[in-house]
């Protein structure tokens, strides 16, 4: 329901001034509003969110009118989250990738709960057909909170329910979330206590952005 002029353009393949001149347009129709946010990646420290309408969303044949940007609603850092997904999925599908979004991710893990144990932010398959979870982590958890993650993420790759997780993280907060993520000795495999060997830890794989867009060419 929202996005911005970058992402707009990269999806669109066209120019960031033609992108632009678009959302203007659709603005004066009253299918979009600029919604100015503050945003630590942006110049000047904002950052121009075009967002949705309810009239845009009824314009749209397929598109569920229910959903719309409200700017009350939305913090700014799930924005940021949304946007910085977006942008790992734009150049996914660019590059043959299938993509499932979190909201149908969360219908698979509902259906299925004992395979689903860990609700990634999108599931996409490559090219060449491997389940690849996708973590976009703009923020550190506990390293209690890793352990469990990768307990749950070693049992869904022993099941085979996935057969690698790739995290999108900040630069500076890269090496930290891998070192957190990979630190636990054991893990817990069908009820078992097992080692975390380099046959599991091989399977987490942690890039910036500018790195999974080169990844995302040659997984």
């Amino acid at each position: 329901t929202f996005s911005t002029v970058g992402n707009a353009s990269l999806y669109l393949g066209i120019s960031r001034d033609n992108s632009y001149r678009t959302f203007k347009r659709l603005e004066k129709e009253g299918l979009v509003i600029l919604d100015e946010r503050p945003w630590r990646l942006a110049q000047r420290g904002k950052c121009a969110i075009w967002g949705l309408t309810k009239k845009g969303s009824r314009a749209i044949v397929g598109f569920e009118s229910s959903k719309y940007y409200n700017p009350k609603r939305v913090s700014n850092a799930s924005i940021e989250h949304s946007l910085e997904t977006q942008r790992a999925k734009i150049f996914a599908l660019k590059v043959g990738w299938v993509w499932v979004s979190s909201r149908d991710v969360y219908q698979k893990a509902h259906k299925e709960p004992s395979r689903w144990l860990q609700v990634p932010d999108a599931i996409a398959t490559t090219p060449k057909g491997k389940v690849m979870a996708i973590e976009i982590e703009r923020s550190e958890k506990s390293i209690a909170r890793y352990e469990t993650i990768a307990n749950n993420y070693c049992q869904m790759l022993y099941e085979q329910t996935i057969q690698g997780i790739i995290y999108i993280c900040d630069v500076e907060k890269k090496k930290s979330v891998e070192r957190k993520i990979l630190s636990p000795e054991k893990v817990f495999i069908q009820g078992r206590l097992n080692n975390f060997n380099e046959t599991f830890k091989s399977k987490f794989i942690f890039l910036n952005i500018e790195e999974w867009e080169t990844y995302a060419k040659d997984p």
